[in-house]
């Protein structure tokens, strides 16, 4: 079991770079829409994942950014009740140590993007040989849409449809906020 100490000393280990304004609003849209208005914990997602689990037809899970940045730290991915209560009581302490912005930084550096990907810098230079900011709107798209959809090492037509269409979702979601 991972101490918050030792969670709190990765996240310190880990430089606190700014995340492209356009890709965090658009991991924001597809990801974790109120993680600006919540303190690590979205209790409306979770009661939403509980409600579904509940009617035997989940919609999408409850973990907020913060949740899923301690999943990714931890390396602890099991399904069950513990590790879901101590993933929450760490992703709010989390918030009230380090702020949204560096849980936002830190996440888009160390999140899993796929085969050998790690943080969305490493993404971008593999899929589209540039760095983030040099990326276009629609593929700093794909990259918000990897973190459900991984890169393979062997890309499938199926993988390719399923980020495809929520890439598009995710810049259909920002251009909805844009408008207000």
């Amino acid at each position: 079991m991972t101490s918050l100490q030792s969670l709190y000393a990765r996240i310190e280990e880990v430089p606190n770079v700014p995340l492209d304004p356009e890709l965090a609003m658009l991991v924001l849209a597809i990801e974790d829409r109120r993680f600006r208005r919540h303190r690590g914990v979205d209790l409306r997602s979770m009661a939403r994942a509980i409600w579904g689990l509940a009617r035997r037809r989940p919609n999408g899970g409850g973990s907020t950014i913060d949740m899923q940045l301690v999943r990714t730290l931890t390396g602890r991915y099991g399904r069950t009740v513990g590790r879901k209560l101590t993933e929450m009581h760490f992703a709010l302490r989390l918030r009230r140590r380090f702020g949204a912005d560096r849980v936002l930084n830190t996440y888009a550096a160390v999140a899993y993007c796929g085969e050998g990907l790690t943080g969305f810098a490493s993404a971008a230079d593999y899929l589209f040989k540039q760095s983030v900011r040099e990326c276009s709107t629609d593929e700093k798209a794909v990259l918000a849409a990897v973190l459900l959809y991984p890169v393979l090492r062997e890309p499938t037509d199926r993988w390719r449809h399923r980020l495809g269409a929520r890439s598009k979702r995710a810049v259909k979601l920002l251009t909805n906020l844009a408008r207000g």
